[in-house]
């Protein structure tokens, strides 16, 4: 009796307490479910144009309603529930009070437990239902609010494949891919026995179900709460499987099951089966960081996907669910154990035949060869390679207006396929040069400095670069040719000064400049001034021809000569013609820094320097006829679907007449075959060369930029943290050029400069620079632009004096500037020693 009266007031308890929460729940869910509607029906309202969003809001607002109602609806049965199973317990209690009374010996204490408990359960019952349509909507929206999954644009990891050549016959030159190795392939070209050969074992009822396998996942449910299976089972169709790959959403939780089955419904809604399976047959990880059928299919048996066999496509198939158990590589049984399930449920569905099955059988399934895979896993990228990416990724953005973010994960791992400028030929040439240290010494190798070269054919294309001496260690490093800005010292003067100055009419071959310090505005005190600039030579030679000073690379005539141009239109020219990245004005600390200034323009000095890339760059309207062209690592970019995304149109301009071109070019051949030429190192047999040379006064810096008439080179030496050249111990410029371009060029057919009727060759007379006259005691011979001759000679002139050359103890280190070519001795390594001289700091 008072275990009864007990139960009587606990229940009593429960009643005031369980009604209360009842109504609060029920007011909280009306509450959720208009903020739910607004905020629904606020989203689609801004998409209401989207045929795909009108569809979708019309699903999920009726989804929604329906949950709506299905709540209130639960709720209000809850709240009917209870208040009957109060009533029903209240009328029974009086009635038990009656039947006592008359017979108190009859006791029904199991019916009233029994009752309780049934009430209770049906309360949980009701509860529990409210709360999952409760979670539902939530989950609903989450999903909604996160978009819908487009397969047409799919951020997964496909490898980015470099190819050289055309694009009717390429070669591929390299892979580019972040943390998988993946390759898209359409479904046209995935055979029926390899799109069969994943369904039949993940998936047999892929083709009638509507994203999800509701038996599969009922019972994958189930056993995962009573475990009446020995092991745990999934209930993923191929479809979720796929929304797993796209989102990588992998939450161990419940909630993400429902996310996925959501997401499933809606995405077999949206698209084909077949788009379905190419999707997952293109994302699916096949192990050994391979993913897509595509990939596998060339990391396991170096084949297309049309070119497996059955037997082969079930060997692949067999690592879908277990990668390294089944690995062919470690653990062979256990993958041919797996290949005959993958057989025996592909027959068993009709999807081989019989005469296929036993051919896969007793087939004898090969391997590739693993070694061949893993060493372009761990490959460390050429500098080419570097060079093309950097550049992809800047067009992406200035083109398609991608932050560099996106642009480098589409380069890194979109699956693009890009065809470079490359001439693997040229390129392993120098990159075998610069692993060399023969290449750059001829006495001890402690401490020696970097170096970079780069090789531009006429069309500017970039056909081999290397941006650091010895051995690359990194993947997309500092790359010195395309990066390290340095002084160029003298080998500004050619593009700065005698290039536009030829081209105004204001110079030609054998104008005459007093080789004498300048002294000028720029002085405040003459009297307490210093000769400046200075030479080389250590001295100053007096009167000389333009020729004479381009062969000496003398400083004075050449900034004479700016002065007369004006800093302002070299640093014009250079900026606006030639593509060079230079300083207009900068302020440092309150400091300004600038380049349009006499000493910048002329000698190379300036505010913070050039690239190699640049000064190869602007080397090549020399060669080509007077037109500049913007270099370039590749012609054009396809996405993954094989459609165009970029096409390389690099901006061209002549930017000096094809006579200002051909006389420079002619000039520049001096510097190597004249008789004061400072390039005479760089000549190689039989071919004409022109360049100049570049040193920088502390010795921080050494450049040649020479060429040939099918390609031009430069290259650059000196230390990252810039520090003085022993030049008596570190190989010339012009003889690293020689060394490399010699290979670059070897077995190529070398053609002519270009060249100009109106450019013509005449004799000039030494001492006045005139056209040679009949009286002229002393003459020589140059090249002249027809349209821009100099006056001719009428005589009085004498014989022009030698010019004077420094004494020994005037110069502290040999040169090979002031030597004449017939006199030069290339294979005496001891006699490299310093070129030029600027003032550049």
């Amino acid at each position: 009796m008072k275990f009864l009266h007990k139960l009587k007031s606990i229940w009593g308890n429960i009643q005031d307490r369980l009604m209360p929460i009842c109504k609060k729940a029920y007011s909280v869910l009306v509450v959720l479910w208009k903020k739910i509607q607004n905020k629904t029906l606020e989203i689609f309202g801004k998409t209401s144009d989207n045929i795909e969003s009108e569809n979708l809001k019309e699903g999920t607002s009726n989804f929604l309603k329906n949950a709506a109602v299905y709540l209130k609806n639960g709720a209000e049965k809850m709240k009917e529930l209870i208040t009957k199973l109060i009533n029903r317990i209240k009328a029974r209690s009086v009635a038990r009070k009656e039947k006592k009374r008359l017979n108190p010996k009859k006791k029904s204490l199991g019916r009233t437990i029994g009752m309780v408990v049934a009430g209770l359960l049906a309360a949980i019952v009701v509860i529990g239902s409210v709360a999952v349509a409760a979670v539902m909507i939530i989950v609903t929206r989450q999903v909604n609010a996160e978009g819908e999954i487009d397969l047409e644009d799919l951020s997964l990891n496909y490898a980015t494949i470099l190819f050289t050549g055309t694009e009717e016959e390429p070669t591929e030159y390299d892979r580019i891919y972040s943390a998988e190795n993946r390759t898209w392939v359409d479904f046209a070209n995935i055979p029926e026995y390899v799109r069969y050969a994943f369904i039949d074992l993940e998936d047999q009822n892929f083709e009638n179900h509507s994203g999800v396998d509701w038996k599969r996942t009922f019972g994958a449910a189930l056993n995962e709460v009573f475990s009446f299976l020995p092991s745990r089972q999934g209930g993923s169709t191929i479809t979720q499987q796929l929304i797993k790959n796209v989102t990588m959403d992998n939450e161990v939780h419940w909630t993400r099951k429902v996310r996925e089955i959501i997401r499933a419904l809606n995405l077999e809604k949206r698209y084909y089966k077949d788009e379905i399976i190419e999707a997952y047959l293109n994302t699916i990880s096949l192990g050994n960081n391979t993913a897509g059928i595509k990939s596998a299919a060339y990391y396991y048996f170096g084949k297309e996907p049309m070119e497996l066999t059955v037997a082969e496509t079930a060997s692949i198939a067999a690592l879908t669910s277990m990668p390294v158990y089944y690995d062919p590589y470690m653990n062979p049984e256990n993958n041919a154990n797996q290949r005959k399930y993958v057989l025996d449920r592909m027959l068993e569905n009709g999807h081989i035949t019989m005469e296929q099955y036993d051919a896969a059988v007793v087939e004898e399934v090969v391997f590739k060869d693993k070694s061949l895979n893993t060493a372009v896993t761990s490959e460390i990228k050429s500098y080419f390679t570097d060079t093309v990416i950097d550049e992809v990724i800047s067009d992406l953005m200035t083109e398609k207006g991608y932050t560099y973010e996106r642009a480098e994960q589409l380069v890194n791992s979109g699956g693009l396929q890009i065809y470079t400028t490359v001439d693997t030929r040229i390129q392993d040439s120098v990159e075998k040069k610069y692993l060399d240290d023969k290449t750059f010494t001829v006495g001890s190798t402690k401490d020696l400095p970097q170096s970079a070269f780069i090789v531009l054919d006429k069309s500017g294309a970039i056909k081999g670069i290397v941006g650091g001496r010895g051995e690359k260690t990194q993947n997309r490093g500092l790359n010195r040719a395309t990066s390290s800005q340095r002084q160029p010292g003298s080998s500004m003067k050619p593009i700065s000064v005698y290039m536009p100055l030829i081209e105004a009419g204001l110079i030609n071959w054998s104008t005459v400049i007093e080789d004498a310090p300048v002294v000028g505005k720029y002085d405040e005190d003459p009297k307490k001034s210093t000769a400046y600039p200075v030479n080389v030579y250590k001295g100053y030679l007096g009167n000389m021809t333009v020729c004479e000073a381009v062969q000496r690379s003398t400083n004075t005539v050449a900034m004479k000569l700016c002065r007369q141009f004006s800093a302002q239109s070299a640093f014009d020219f250079l900026t606006q013609k030639l593509g060079l990245n230079l300083v207009a004005s900068d302020n440092r600390g309150g400091k300004i820094y600038s380049d349009i200034n006499d000493a910048s323009m002329s000698l190379g000095a300036l505010t913070a320097g050039v690239t190699p890339l640049e000064m190869a760059s602007a080397y090549l309207p020399i060669m080509n006829g007077g037109v500049y062209i913007e270099p370039h690592s590749y012609t054009k970019v396809y996405d993954s679907k094989g459609n165009l995304l970029l096409e390389k149109n690099p901006y061209s301009e002549q930017v000096v007449s094809l006579n200002t071109a051909v006389v420079t070019n002619n000039l520049l051949q001096q510097t190597v075959y004249g008789p004061y030429g400072t390039a005479s190192m760089a000549a190689i047999s039989g071919v004409p060369v022109a360049g100049k040379t570049g040193t920088t006064d502390d010795y921080h810096d050494r450049w040649f930029i020479g060429m040939t008439p099918e390609y031009l080179g430069a290259v650059w030496i000196g230390y990252d943290i810039a520090k003085e050249i022993d030049v008596y111990r570190i190989s010339n410029p012009c003889r690293i050029w020689r060394t490399v371009m010699t290979e670059v060029i070897k077995g190529v057919k070398m053609g002519a400069y270009p060249v100009s009727k109106e450019v013509i060759k005449m004799a000039y007379c030494t001492k006045t620079g005139l056209l040679a006259g009949d009286s002229c005691a002393s003459t020589a011979v140059g090249y002249y632009d027809s349209t821009k001759l100099p006056a001719k000679c009428i005589g009085g002139c004498v014989t022009a004096p030698a010019p004077e050359q420094p004494s020994k103890d005037e110069s502290s280190a040999p040169t090979d500037e002031s030597k004449p070519a017939e006199e030069s001795k290339p294979n005496e390594e001891s006699s490299e020693a310093k070129d030029e001289t600027s003032s550049a700091a």
